[in-house]
């Protein structure tokens, strides 16, 4: 009797412990699964643009005041963004404005000068005030425009137009525009230009304005070394413009693309800091990739294109 009663309390003891785990094993598998479903809606609020927020599916307190947390973070999270989105949405608005309503008396001024030169006996010493001050005038010109441009590309308002691109007659044409200013500087770059003809999908005025703005970059920031390269890798086009400098240090190479962002702290040389933003700008809006890097004292800004198969 006393065996009996023994093996049927060992029996529910089992019973018993058999149903504790498999409420153990229940409960883990819910926990598994509610985490599983919080990960994927994390990936989807990461990759989407949406309000939606975290939702348990599982009754457990730790479970729903994590939730509870994480909402409070994506909501504060989402709050700063669209915030940012305004201010820089504003930012854009107010350069294209102020860049616009600056470039109309601008341009007036400089049909007086014009007309004072024409009109008006001009002594050697006012000639030589009058070109002081159209060279101020072209340098905030080329300011305003650099302005006006980013604002425009930051808004969206220019649309590439890619086609096939001989990026040999590219870059011809950009270094016999830059004939006068080496002449000035008394310099003259050193040139090597794969003769192979290569082709990339560009915009031609775009690849055209990007290495424009390397040059004048380099022209006015550089001491010399003016070197421009063109070359082969695969199925690789590579552009390299490389300057010397007494200006820029390792810590300002990964910020040489942001825009305003200039390594002439004294402002002397009259820059924006957009250049080299615009050029980056357009080049990965092509598709391709821009960089720079420091070697002692030579800085040099490498471009890179795909090649478009021979037809």
């Amino acid at each position: 009797m006393g065996r009996k009663m023994t093996k049927e309390l060992l029996l529910i003891i089992i019973g018993i412990l058999v149903i504790i785990i498999l409420l153990l094993v229940s409960y883990l598998y819910g926990y598994k699964k509610q985490l599983k479903l919080l990960a994927e809606q994390m990936q989807f609020i990461e990759d989407e643009e949406t309000n939606i927020r975290l939702v348990s599916f599982f009754n457990a307190k730790e479970i729903n005041q994590l939730v509870i947390l994480v909402n409070r973070v994506i909501g504060k999270y989402r709050n700063a963004t669209i915030e940012t989105v305004r201010v820089n949405r504003n930012f854009r608005e107010s350069i294209t404005s102020i860049s616009h309503d600056i470039r109309t008396p601008l341009t007036s001024l400089r049909g007086y000068i014009q007309l004072m030169r024409k009109e008006t006996e001009i002594t050697e010493k006012q000639e030589r005030y009058i070109k002081i001050m159209e060279s101020r005038f072209d340098a905030v010109q080329r300011m305003l425009n650099q302005l006006f441009e980013y604002a425009r590309i930051e808004n969206g308002e220019i649309t590439l137009q890619m086609e096939k691109v001989n990026i040999q007659n590219v870059l011809y044409d950009v270094l016999s525009n830059f004939y006068d200013e080496f002449s000035k500087q008394k310099e003259e770059p050193a040139v090597t230009i794969c003769e192979e003809i290569m082709y990339i999908n560009a915009d031609k005025n775009a690849i055209f304005r990007v290495i424009e703005n390397i040059l004048s970059n380099a022209l006015r920031h550089g001491t010399g070394g003016y070197g421009v390269e063109l070359l082969k890798e695969k199925d690789t086009c590579i552009i390299n413009i490389s300057n010397l400098t007494d200006s820029i240090e390792e810590t300002d190479v990964e910020r040489i693309f942001e825009r305003f962002y200039t390594t002439d702290k004294s402002r002397t040389k009259k820059g924006t800091g957009l250049g080299l933003a615009i050029a980056k700008k357009f080049t990965e809006q092509m598709g391709g990739n821009i960089e720079a890097k420091l070697e002692g004292d030579k800085f040099m800004i490498r471009i890179t294109f795909h090649i478009l198969a021979k037809a």
